[in-house]
């Protein structure tokens, strides 16, 4: 007997999931390790970017932001952690995903988390899911009402 074909439509739904949630954890460690090589693999031709600062900034320049030479990186431990993830399909190819980062710097006793909402757009292509866009934002923390 065949599956219906709602079933198989989840499956595949789940396995693109689990796809999208992996090219997402790829980029977050490859950003942290500056990893230009990774992320140039990850991110498409027209890939654009917004910033944390509210830049526009294209591909080469989002990439070349990753091209620090050894000596010259942060020597602190960086961690992070991918949270919340929301992932919706406008098209077959296409996935629009929000979540919640929050990346951690360990420096002295004790470890600042610095927490963000990305929402990014991904499209399958035949070699896996690739970054269309992102756009990042800073989550500030809101201060207690009336004090």
């Amino acid at each position: 007997m065949l599956a219906p074909v709602w079933l198989s439509a989840v499956l595949l739904l789940g396995q693109s999931n689990a796809e999208i949630e992996s090219v997402i954890k790829q980029y977050a460690q490859a950003a942290i390790d500056y990893d230009a090589v990774t992320i140039e693999r990850l991110f498409l031709p027209e890939y654009t970017e917004i910033s944390p600062l509210g830049e526009v900034d294209s591909r080469e320049k989002t990439i070349g932001y990753y091209r620090v030479p050894a000596d010259k990186r942060p020597k602190i431990k960086i961690t992070f952690e991918i949270k919340e993830m929301n992932i919706r399909y406008p098209a077959k190819n296409l996935a629009v995903v929000i979540f919640r980062q929050e990346v951690t710097l360990h420096t002295g006793e004790k470890p600042t988390t610095l927490p963000f909402r990305q929402t990014s757009v991904v499209r399958r292509e035949r070699d896996g899911w690739k970054f269309f866009s992102n756009h990042v934002t800073g989550i500030r923390e809101r201060k207690a009402m009336g004090g």
